[in-house]
């Protein structure tokens, strides 16, 4: 018959086992979560792209409506800066 200390002893290593089991689960557990987690997010970016994607094939402009866009654009960037028939900007006088 085992002494009262090979009881506690044995009894230690069963819990030490058990928490250590117990613990690598939950390890186990956790990134198990974690890639879900992961999985979700890639799938909600995914379904965000698409959402855009439809919403600009639906709302195109024609092409000559953008180069005329670009161009009233840069007209208005250059005389901001002062600069005429693609040249260098006007000196500024102090």
């Amino acid at each position: 018959m085992p002494s009262r200390r090979q009881d506690l002893l044995g009894l230690a290593l069963l819990f030490t086992a058990a928490r250590h089991r117990t613990s690598r689960h939950d390890n186990t557990k956790r990134h198990g979560l974690k890639q879900s987690h992961r999985e979700t997010a890639a799938a909600d970016d995914e379904r965000h792209d698409l959402t855009y994607l439809r919403w600009r094939n639906q709302n195109a402009r024609h092409p000559d409506v953008l180069a005329a866009q670009r161009k009233e654009r840069a007209r208005r960037i250059r005389s901001e800066k002062g600069i005429r028939w693609g040249g260098r900007p006007l000196m500024m006088t102090v």
